[in-house]
């Protein structure tokens, strides 16, 4: 039905199991050659174990950030869609667009100025993006 599906800091908020099923529906509605293309935050990302070190590592509850594992999301977006590969979206956040640098406090554009540039240098260096606080997930369904 779909060429592209777009996902930007949702399903970062769902239980691994409904986010798998949501996935599945991606694959669903996508046409065969169709991709789906998904941000996702990394568990070892700089900030992101910034944020689990101030929740004591528990578990996710509720509303909370489910952080994955670079394999993790590669193998569960593979599964359910089809083949998969991860690319950097930032770091030091999970939503700091450079095209929003504008909308923020001027205190906050240094931080969005450093994640892109570290963005782009891990397009020359790729194992920056094991550290990368959010990561894009695109799969492609093939069958």
């Amino acid at each position: 039905i779909f060429d592209r599906v777009f996902s930007y800091s949702v399903l970062q908020h769902l239980s691994k199991e409904n986010c798998l099923a949501v996935l599945r529906e991606v694959r669903r509605v996508l046409k065969i050659e169709g991709q789906g293309m998904v941000q996702m935050p990394n568990v070892f990302g700089i900030r992101s174990f910034y944020n689990q070190l101030r929740r004591g590592f528990r578990p996710p509850e509720g509303f909370d950030v489910r952080y994955w594992t670079r394999k993790a999301l590669l193998e569960a977006f593979s599964s359910a869609i089809g083949p998969s590969q991860l690319s950097v979206d930032g770091y030091f956040s999970l939503d700091a667009q450079i095209s929003d640098i504008h909308l923020l406090p001027r205190r906050y554009r240094p931080i969005v100025y450093a994640s892109e540039g570290l963005r782009k240098l891990s397009a020359k260096l790729p194992w920056m993006g094991f550290f990368a606080d959010s990561l894009y997930v695109t799969a492609a369904r093939c069958d």
